[in-house]
């Protein structure tokens, strides 16, 4: 999609061979300064958006990310997820990201189910992959 990471300096020497499973607190967020900050795990019914971003918005230097200040802390579905996961999580990534090109992102009500996006703003087929899944085709 052509998002940058904002992390990709901060994380190398130090964290890791590949930058994963690091542990980052908010003065190396607030260095990096990210536009948009993708929460790993919202969708998953253990976490709440809402609490994450009023703590993020009531914390002395997160709330200094711009990414906070402009309301652009959005939910990102799960870590390890399947090829159909995939498939909605980069249609919720594209839209709240990019709502000009790929349409507005309806919003997550925590505890609710995948919010219903009508058919002509989807960005895949349900129907196909549900016959792909059926062997159908």
């Amino acid at each position: 999609m052509g998002a940058e990471d904002a992390l990709a300096d901060a994380v190398g020497e130090g964290y890791g061979d590949d930058g994963r499973n690091i542990t980052l607190d908010y003065e190396l967020l607030l260095e990096a300064d990210p536009d948009v900050l993708l929460v790993l795990g919202p969708m998953t019914g253990s976490y709440n958006l809402d609490k994450i971003r009023q703590r993020l918005e009531n914390h002395n230097v997160a709330s200094e990310l711009t990414a906070v200040q402009e309301g652009r802390v959005y939910a990102q579905g799960a870590r390890r997820q399947g090829p159909i996961l995939n498939l909605f999580q980069l249609e919720m990534t594209a839209k709240q990201l990019y709502p000009d090109q790929f349409g507005e992102w309806p919003g997550y009500v925590n505890g609710e189910p995948y919010p219903e996006i009508p058919t002509e703003d989807q960005l895949f087929d349900r129907q196909r992959v549900a016959d792909i899944i059926k062997g159908d085709i």
